[in-house]
């Protein structure tokens, strides 16, 4: 039995069940095993499939100005998720979806490679303003999915650059975070940020965004073409 589940739901097996129910379910619906191999040439009969092809084009888009992708590790071996919602660069709310769970998934992967079960997620406002601001539908549903189907999934959130009036818009989405997830929420500002940052984060293998200096501009054609548990900058083997 999943013992994240077991954990969120306070031992509660009932719960538990329900909440496993649900995110088996989840996953049929959402087609992840066939999206997360779709680049997989290794099955040449899927990769060839009208199916893994579809999934391949949506991604490639989706991913074309960088706004999702798992790039480097915390000290520990944690997979790292970048975040930059101003780069939003489509209106299809379902393909955004499918983006940001592949790479959920493709984090998930390469930080169980290093012996580890929680990622860490870095969200860079960046640019952000109220007009480019996801609509509250796509801020719940992404929210649902990273406190529902991935429980227990989130080791630390850094949200950085955030304007001030991000404040507003904060206010709104604050109510749909749980407890647990909001005590992991760290907002990372000036030389307080950057200790925040410096207790979980190597500074040279993270992005400028995070106080890092790895600048090296994120190529979506490279990152696919890498094995599936590789973040970028990582070479497959």
């Amino acid at each position: 039995m999943n013992t994240k589940i077991i954990f969120i739901t306070k031992g509660n097996v009932k719960e538990a069940i329900k909440k496993m129910k649900y995110v088996i379910q989840w996953r049929r619906d959402m087609d992840v095993q066939n999206l997360i191999t779709c680049f997989d040439k290794s099955n040449s009969t899927y990769y060839d499939s009208p199916t893994a092809q579809k999934y391949r084009s949506m991604l490639l888009t989706e991913a074309a100005t960088g706004k999702v992708y798992s790039r480097g590790y915390d000290k520990e071996g944690r997979g790292i998720l970048y975040l930059r919602p101003a780069k939003e660069n489509t209106k299809d709310e379902d393909s955004q979806i499918l983006n940001l769970v592949y790479h959920i998934e493709r984090t998930i992967a390469a930080t169980e490679k290093n012996g580890w079960e929680k990622m860490v997620i870095v969200q860079d406002f960046t640019g952000w303003t109220m007009k480019n601001a996801p609509p509250m539908s796509t801020t719940k549903k992404t929210i649902h999915i990273l406190q529902n189907c991935y429980p227990e999934r989130m080791h630390k959130v850094f949200m950085t650059n955030a304007p001030r009036m991000f404040s507003a818009f904060w206010k709104i989405a604050k109510p749909f975070i749980d407890p647990v997830t909001k005590e992991k929420i760290n907002f990372c500002t000036g030389k307080n940020g950057k200790e925040i940052a410096m207790n979980t984060l190597d500074l040279e293998k993270v992005e400028p965004c995070i106080y890092g200096s790895s600048e090296r501009e994120f190529d979506n054609e490279e990152y696919f073409s890498l094995p599936f548990d590789c973040n970028f900058d990582e070479k497959g083997v």
